[in-house]
């Protein structure tokens, strides 16, 4: 059993991997990466696309699980500034370092509509984070009319989606126009630093 489980989360770790620099890749590319064969792929996860939604859920979670974990490092006096800073800058390096299955859950058809829910699930509904990060928001910015507040929070979300589409969008097309790349570090504080501003 010790080693079904080890196979398992071996293919599911490796796939993370794989995708962070690419998101199209082939059941054959991770059953190389892990060293066994196709069937076992699919013995563990059925098919490609219930693999890719563990490892789509997981990388979810991870984030808010970092989030969380960088906001309740903040010292107690250190303000609603300082915890929406240290949000926005965790999520941002979390998109830069994860490009590849940002690009996968955006950008294939055939995953589209299931990383959609995740991506509601995970960012809409009403659960631990989202009510995290309502509280800061609206502590920041003295607000307390929960339409306001929703309507700032999908500020914060789309604020993230559309310059790292348009980053994966200049990628796939090798063009050099556009904005700064998003890896670029005076980019990165000119940007949490206007997104933070907004917020508040």
């Amino acid at each position: 059993m010790q080693k079904h489980n080890d196979t398992r989360s071996r293919i599911i770790e490796k796939t993370k991997s794989l995708l962070k620099t690419t998101p199209n890749i082939t059941v054959r590319d991770i059953a190389e990466a892990c060293y066994v064969n196709i069937a076992a792929v699919n013995y563990y996860f059925s098919s490609k696309e219930n693999l890719l939604n563990i490892v789509m859920k997981e990388t979810i979670d991870d984030l808010k699980a970092t989030v969380q974990t960088a906001m309740e490092k903040l010292p107690k006096t250190s303000g609603t500034e300082a915890a929406l800073e240290s949000m926005v800058n965790v999520i941002y390096s979390f998109a830069i370092d994860n490009m590849g299955i940002v690009s996968y859950m955006f950008l294939q058809p055939d995953t589209q509509r299931d990383s959609s829910n995740l991506l509601v699930e995970g960012f809409f509904e009403d659960n631990e984070f989202t009510n995290r990060v309502f509280a800061e928001i609206s502590k920041g910015a003295g607000i307390e009319d929960d339409e306001t507040l929703r309507a700032r929070y999908m500020l914060l979300f789309s604020s993230f989606s559309i310059p790292i589409l348009i980053q994966m969008l200049q990628e796939s097309s090798q063009s050099s126009r556009g904005i700064a790349p998003l890896k670029d570090p005076d980019f990165k504080r000119a940007y949490v630093s206007e997104l933070v501003r907004l917020l508040k």
